[in-house]
């Protein structure tokens, strides 16, 4: 499958169903190509053999870095509430992709780490990502991706700037 973008129906439907894309704001767009992305990430981390990670455990592994961190955190960074932040630890630490720890600066905190397991899904989804990367570059041509990149960055910094999203 790697070189070439899924053609199997993602679960939650295909992105370009009604209403015509050429149609949709630029909110909308951007939605549609996430969730293009995101599918096809997860359609391709489940052939590895990676089951049991779904887009929501997303926001767990964007947010934990290196040493892990705690949920009230992982919580604040990802927008989601503390509820449906243990709820999605606790899908993954059953499946072994995390685990949760003692927090050496507070003996009250628990952190969230990955486990070997956990850190080969995010290995392998990184190289998963640089792969439709290099598809996208390809469809669209290098010069539109970069451009598409800038202009992206600079919509982000723009919202950083005015405190808007996460981060």
């Amino acid at each position: 499958m790697a070189g070439t973008i899924s053609r199997k129906a993602p679960k939650r439907g295909d992105v370009r169903k009604s209403p015509d894309l050429r149609v949709l704001n630029t909110g909308r767009l951007v939605s549609r190509v996430l969730r293009c992305f995101t599918d096809e990430l997860h359609v391709r981390m489940a052939a590895a053999g990676l089951a049991g990670i779904r887009p929501a455990h997303g926001v767990v592994f964007e947010h934990l870095g290196q040493h892990g961190a705690r949920i009230t955190d992982i919580a604040a960074r990802g927008q989601v509430t503390k509820q449906e932040l243990v709820r999605l630890v606790n899908e993954l630490e059953t499946a072994g992709y995390v685990v949760r720890t003692g927090d050496p600066t507070d003996a009250r905190a628990k952190l969230v780490r990955l486990t070997d397991k956990g850190r080969v899904a995010m290995n392998l989804s990184e190289g998963i990502i640089l792969d439709l990367e290099r598809e996208w570059e390809v469809l669209l041509g290098k010069g539109r991706k970069r451009e598409m990149i800038a202009g992206l960055e600079k919509l982000v910094d723009a919202c950083a700037d005015r405190d808007i999203g996460p981060d």
